[in-house]
């Protein structure tokens, strides 16, 4: 069994993170119908510490009723209390100081504890006559967890939804952007691309360049300063006359364009057609 309870030290950790963060910080009561984590399970197994726990939740919704604060007196309770127990005793001292520290009369409710808790093996050791009867109605304290429960299956189903509504703006942002690349090629290629001027075909070879001219110009430039991003130097600019001839039809036709000396950036041929 003390095996069980350091296991379930992680799981109640995590649980007691899940209420911090919630919307709403809620004292949550065992349930065992739907008990998950080892220390739960080993509660619920066990009379006595299952009608302590019983016997708490009676005790909070008492206490709760006229001091909301004890809410999260009862969550600081249950992290650094309750989750570092290790075997029965350290349990039942844990309920017991909690219990008194709400208002309750500790050896009054240990004795309905005790009688409760052998009453219940006796009936579950000898077969009952009693019919069954209505389940009590869930007291403030199911309630208040139950509500928990909803409002984190809400949010994460709200969680959901926003990162399939993100994951369908990325595509569309990812689409946009493609078609806005294929009409920038085309357009470069109908409008701009360099072409024989008698054929239009775009297959053609330069034959010659020339410099026709030449003059000292400035150009901003990136600066590792982090005041000013760019600053202006001083640079050689040329005007460059090229030959070139159609391999289609063979012939012959002429441009110039003005670039930096030692060549042009990549842009700047784009910009141009070439």
């Amino acid at each position: 069994m003390k095996a069980q309870f350091q296991r379930s030290l992680v799981l109640s950790a995590a649980l007691v993170g899940l209420l911090l963060t919630g919307p709403v910080a809620h004292a949550t009561g065992i349930q065992c119908e739907r008990a998950a984590s080892e220390i739960e399970k080993a509660i619920c197994a066990d009379p006595v510490l299952l009608k302590l726990d019983q016997a708490l939740g009676a005790q909070y919704d008492l206490a709760v009723a006229t001091d909301p604060q004890v809410q999260a007196r009862q969550i600081n309770w249950l992290q650094n209390t309750l989750g570092q127990c290790q075997d029965k005793q350290c349990l039942v001292m844990a309920y017991k100081n909690q219990i008194e520290a709400l208002g309750g009369n500790w050896e009054q409710i240990k004795q309905n504890v005790m009688a409760s808790a052998g009453s219940d093996q006796q009936q579950k050791q000898a077969p009952s006559q009693v019919q069954p009867q209505a389940a009590a109605a869930p007291s403030r304290y199911e309630e208040e967890n139950r509500k928990y429960e909803l409002i984190q299956q809400r949010n994460q189903q709200e969680q959901l939804q926003r990162e399939a509504q993100q994951k369908k703006d990325n595509n569309k942002y990812i689409l946009i952007g493609l078609v806005v690349l294929v009409l920038a090629a085309v357009g470069w290629h109908l409008l701009i691309r360099n072409r024989c001027p008698h054929c239009k075909s775009t297959k053609y070879r330069r034959v010659s360049a020339e410099e026709t001219d030449r003059w000292r110009g400035t150009k901003q430039v990136a600066s590792g300063n982090g005041k000013n991003k760019t600053r202006t130097v001083q640079t050689t600019y040329v005007t460059m006359r090229f030959a070139y001839q159609c391999n289609a039809c063979q012939g012959e036709w002429e441009k110039e364009r003005e670039e930096e000396k030692g060549g042009g950036s990549w842009l700047g041929r784009l910009l141009a057609g070439y």
